[in-house]
C-alpha cells in the first residue's frame, strides 16, 4: 500500500503534505510499540529461565521501563482495524508471560520492586 492510501485510511482524509507525514509518524509510532511489546515479552522470558536472582530482577526491570513506556506512547497512535488485531496479539502474549513471571516470583517468596 502506498503513502498516500495508507495516509486516507488512518485519518480519513484526503490525501495531501500533512496527511502523508501523519501516517508516517503513525506506522513508525505503531512499529516502536510493537518492539516496545517484543522487548518487553523478551525480558520477562529471559527473567522467567534465569536462576540468578540479580539477572532475574534486572530483566524484570528493563520489562517494566519498556511496558511504562509503552503506555506513554499508546495514547497518541491511530489503529487501523488489522493495526488493532497485529497490537492486541502482542500485547496478549506479553501478558500472558508477564502474569506467568508474577505467579513465579509469588511462589519464590520475591517481593516485586
Amino acid at each position: 500500500m502506498n503513502l498516500s492510501a495508507l495516509a486516507l485510511k488512518m485519518t480519513g482524509k484526503k490525501d495531501g503534505p500533512s496527511a502523508n507525514r501523519r501516517a508516517i509518524k503513525n506506522k513508525a509510532l505503531l512499529d516502536f510499540l510493537l518492539s516496545l511489546a517484543t522487548l518487553v515479552t523478551t525480558s520477562c522470558e529471559f527473567a522467567l529461565h534465569t536462576k540468578d536472582p540479580d539477572i532475574v530482577e534486572r530483566n524484570i526491570r528493563h520489562g517494566k521501563k519498556a511496558y511504562a513506556c509503552m503506555l506513554r506512547y499508546v495514547g497518541r497512535l491511530s489503529l487501523t482495524a488489522r493495526d488493532v488485531r497485529e497490537f492486541e496479539s502482542r500485547t496478549i502474549g506479553m501478558e500472558k508471560v508477564i502474569s506467568m513471571l508474577e505467579q513465579r516470583r509469588i511462589f519464590l517468596g520475591s517481593q516485586p520492586k
